[in-house]
């Protein structure tokens, strides 16, 4: 989600650079990182096959 609002920050600013929105860095956090704090910690007894249900 970020990168989507990054890019349409973007794209807003190429077209009017004074429009006034401010450009959005890009997210300086490992993806492991951003998944824990989403789904949280991962516990040590339970299993995890490494798919995701479709």
């Amino acid at each position: 989600m970020w990168n989507d609002e990054r890019k349409r920050r973007i794209k807003v600013l190429r077209e009017d650079p004074n429009c006034g929105v401010k450009k959005l860095p890009a997210v300086p956090t490992d993806g492991k990182e951003i998944f824990v704090e989403v789904f949280g910690e991962e516990e040590e007894d339970q299993e995890d096959p490494g798919m995701l249900s479709t």
